[in-house]
Order: structure tokens, then C-alpha cells, then sequence
């Protein structure tokens, strides 16, 4: 068994770092329930231009998923090679859960 002497200096530094993924992969959940209750509202409202300003802001959390993914695959290498992996394994084009009019 090895044993490894963390300076204070490193130490904090890995700290850091797993709180910063923690951060990441928070906002990502609250980005992802800010979707699932704007979807809920869309459904539910009767007025049309409302409907059109919540699927805005909507779209906008899924761009958020998207960049905060993003810095959580620089956070954790880890996290991306698994994301690489499968998305290796699909032809996102061909997926029907995607239509090919979506943005």
C-alpha cells in the first residue's frame, strides 16, 4: 500500500475540484427541473404568446444543460470519456426520439 503526503496547498485543491463537479452537476439538476416545469406550464396554459415566452426560456435552460455539461466533462475527464463512449455508439440523427426539425 502506498501512501500519499497531500500537502495543505493540494489538498484544497482536490477539494476544490470535487466541489466544483458537485456545483456543476447541481446546476444541471436545477437546469433539468426548470425544464420539466416550464414543459408542465406549456401544457397548460391556454395563451398562445405565453406559451411562445415559456418555450423560449425553456430552450434556453437546454442550452444551459449543454454548457454546463460541458464544463463538467473539463471538470471530470471521467464523466466525458463516458459520454464519448456512447455517444459513439448512437447516430444521433437516426434516434426517434429526435426529430430531424429539432434545434
Amino acid at each position: 500500500m502506498t501512501c500519499v503526503n497531500l500537502t495543505k496547498e493540494k489538498s484544497d485543491k482536490l477539494n476544490q475540484k470535487f466541489t466544483n463537479q458537485e456545483l456543476l452537476r447541481s446546476g444541471i439538476i436545477a437546469e433539468l427541473d426548470a425544464i420539466n416545469l416550464y414543459q408542465s406550464q406549456i401544457e397548460n396554459i391556454d395563451n398562445e404568446e405565453s406559451k411562445k415566452i415559456i418555450t423560449h426560456v425553456m430552450n434556453e435552460e437546454k442550452e444551459h444543460v449543454a454548457e454546463l455539461t460541458c464544463a463538467l466533462i473539463k471538470q471530470d475527464p471521467s464523466q466525458g470519456k463516458y459520454l464519448k463512449k456512447f455517444l459513439k455508439t448512437v447516430d444521433i440523427d437516426k434516434l426517434d426520439c429526435i426529430g430531424k426539425n429539432n434545434d
